[in-house]
């Protein structure tokens, strides 16, 4: 695998242009809830139907597994116990139960956040409670593209489903084969399609929820023809991206776009960062409606994905290096992709734009065929389980201003992490990653051959890392959420009267707060 250094020049420290007092504390809710008895668990095995496969005990293997995240950050201990209901009506008993005895409950979907959002916390023993069991497509509107389905599906199936009937999901993740449509919704993921077809809250046209206390609520979720609805306040829209902390959803009623019936890519390699902006620039002005997604990897990411062996890479960083010379942190690789109705009309366009583009890019591979056009994601896609598997990581999703993306990498590099990758005994490498086109950015910081966290790492990179984001304008948060990881830099983000509403409605609608303790709303 080819070694990675961090250049030993130094930059002035950036100081941040405000005060930020509430980002160096980490403080927890916490609430007097009871403890879980015998009596409590007869009550949830009759709701379940006395299925012994949906209620399972602490020391059950699958309860430790589900007691911790996919990237093993935030292991505490096992949950008390495991519900695994099969219905709606299941899920509003279970809660109204919770509710009434006080026991705080963690909804759990594909669990594939970044934010340990979905699993237990240090300060309480909760219910685990899966949705994987509600994974019905109930409707599909064959003219207006609109589905229904239970919020355990999981968005491959879902998509695959609707790509069955012409149809495209506006929504795309690395994660589609293992999370679940619920889990999106709950943390408002996006991905790499947010510029073509819009955020996912804005394509939700109906939710069924269970609150805490066992209501359930229907906004729209079985009129699944119905485009428009203008009676009410939108109260749906709370829900999403609120990570389980309000309610529980259950089903949603989706607007799906028309499947492209022309999807082609590329890839492209940039000198410096000025050339990547400029051939951004020119795929919006050549490309047009067509472009679907951009996505952005670094050279440190593309020879990790390299040297993995596991993909047929369009372009060699090493060949790039010998033909040509780059700019600190180069070469840049760009995923261009395009989705449109006219293949014949969407090659006009690509041919177009890859002669204005012909003296930014160093070099380019635009796919033959539909296999190669997946092959291209693959490789993308591959950026996080390729460091995943080489070391604890160290994962950041946050925003920025597009034009800042490698200035802010490199002072997180030379300033944050430089000194330590001098000192390291084991490689400590920077690989970054994201969608360009909205601002997206993974920054990825691991520790080569180490599975713990280091204190030296952690503490260059945070909270100074979120000092710099909040500084330039930036998000701490882009698609993952807050979870139990970022929640109390909420108060350095919005001001006390947003974070008081915040908490109103918390109080509202989860007035015992056994939703999902410690995640997503700081403690006051």
């Amino acid at each position: 695998m080819a070694s990675i250094f961090f250049s030993s020049s130094r930059r002035k420290m950036l100081a941040c242009s405000r005060p930020l007092p509430f980002l160096f504390t980490r403080r927890r809710l916490h609430q007097p809830y009871n403890s879980l008895t015998e009596s409590d668990v007869q009550i949830f095995s009759e709701i379940l139907g006395h299925n012994p496969s949906l209620l399972l005990q602490a020391s059950d293997p699958i309860v430790h597994a589900a007691s911790t995240d996919w990237t093993g950050h935030y292991w505490q201990a096992p949950a008390r116990l495991l519900l695994r209901p099969q219905t709606t009506a299941q899920i509003s008993a279970l809660l109204a139960h919770c509710h009434q005895r006080r026991l705080p409950v963690v909804p759990q979907g594909g669990k594939t956040g970044l934010v340990g959002g979905s699993v237990p916390t240090v300060a309480h023993e909760e219910i685990i409670l899966q949705l994987q069991y509600l994974n019905q497509i109930t409707a599909l509107d064959p003219v207006l593209g609109i589905v229904t389905c239970q919020a355990g599906v999981v968005l491959e199936n879902l998509q695959d489903y609707c790509a069955n009937h012409s149809w495209l999901v506006p929504l795309d993740l690395g994660a589609k084969g293992t999370c679940q449509i619920g889990g999106n919704l709950a943390t408002n993921a996006e991905g790499p399609y947010f510029r073509k077809y819009g955020c996912l809250a804005g394509n939700v046209l109906g939710l069924e929820v269970v609150l805490a206390d066992g209501r359930i609520l229907d906004y729209n979720y079985r009129l699944s023809n119905n485009m428009k609805d203008n009676t009410g306040y939108k109260w749906h829209q709370l829900f999403l991206g609120s990570e389980g902390t309000l309610g529980i959803i259950t089903g949603v009623t989706l607007a799906c776009a028309p499947l492209p019936r022309s999807k082609q890519a590329a890839f492209v390699a940039c000198s410096s960062y000025d050339q990547v902006l400029l051939v951004l620039q020119k795929a919006k002005q050549y490309l047009g409606e067509i472009l679907a997604a951009m996505e952005f990897m670094d050279a440190a990411i593309w020879k990790l994905v390299e040297a993995s062996g596991r993909h047929q890479m369009p372009l060699s960083v090493e060949t790039i290096l010998s033909e040509s010379a780059v700019q600190e942190g180069g070469p840049f690789f760009l995923l261009i992709d395009t989705h449109g109705s006219n293949a014949n009309h969407d090659q006009e366009k690509w041919q177009t734009f890859l002669e204005a583009v012909q003296d930014d890019i160093l070099n380019g591979v635009l796919a033959q065929d539909i296999k190669q056009y997946q092959s291209f994601w693959q490789i993308r896609e591959s950026a996080n389980p390729t460091v995943a598997q080489l070391g604890y990581t160290y994962k950041y999703d946050v925003s920025l201003p597009i034009a800042q993306f490698q200035d802010w990498i490199q002072e997180m590099r030379l300033e944050r992490l430089g000194p330590l990758a001098r000192n390291e005994s084991s490689s400590l490498v920077n690989a970054n990653w994201g969608h360009i086109l909205d601002g997206n950015l993974h920054f990825n910081v691991t520790t080569i051959g180490k599975r713990e966290v280091q204190k030296d790492v952690l503490d260059a990179l945070e909270p100074y890392l979120f000092h710099s984001i909040l500084k330039r304008g930036g998000s701490i948060s882009a698609e993952h959420g807050l979870g139990q990881a970022k929640n109390h830099l909420l108060p350095s983000v919005h001001d006390e009267h947003t974070l008081d509403l915040m908490r109103s409605l918390k109080a509202l609608l989860d007035p015992r707060m056994i939703l999902n303790p410690g995640k997503f709303l700081p403690a006051k």
